[in-house]
């Protein structure tokens, strides 16, 4: 059995990529709906910052949510080309916002939120997805988070791939 194991401000990197790697690999890691849902959730819970996470997929000229953790949003399918989650999918790389308020090509989901992470989930080298974390924290994400939520996409990407296939 799974549970979240440490609740904490500041997170355990190696003890959260542990969790996540013992989910994948147990009997439930064949749902790869359900791995990326757990992987919202347990994150959402073991960090205060991460106020809201997501999985996009492209979908040809789209990005579609497909799992999420937190209030509802309805950017549930977003042009590429607009807004942050597209520019980490045509740039293929990371983009690390300390302040969505102040850039203009930031979709805004919720008041409250003042940061947001987004990392390229890639197969073969190319983005097929992205993790998509926001915070109600100015400046919340350093490098260690981009380097977390980067081995993350590493390893879900077969389940990010087989969640877009049955779009």
């Amino acid at each position: 059995m799974f549970y979240f194991s440490m609740i904490s401000s500041i997170m355990d990197y190696d003890h959260a990529l542990d969790e996540i790697s013992r989910y994948t690999k147990g009997p439930k890691g064949k749902d790869s709906a359900g791995v990326l849902q757990f992987v919202c959730d347990y994150l959402r819970k073991i960090d205060e910052r991460y106020s809201w996470v997501g999985f996009y997929v492209v979908s040809g000229d789209n990005l579609i949510l497909k799992n999420f953790s937190g209030d509802e949003t309805e950017h549930k399918k977003i042009k590429i080309g607009d807004g942050l989650c597209s520019l980490a999918v045509l740039r293929n790389e990371i983009v690390n916002e300390k302040d969505v308020k102040s850039n203009k090509t930031y979709l805004a989901c919720f008041p409250s939120t003042n940061s947001e992470i987004v990392v390229p989930v890639r197969m073969h080298g190319e983005p097929i997805g992205e993790i998509d974390v926001d915070s109600d924290t100015k400046n919340a994400f350093g490098m260690k988070d981009e380097s977390f939520l980067s081995k993350i996409a590493d390893k879900l990407s077969e389940h990010v791939k087989n969640v877009a296939s049955n779009s």
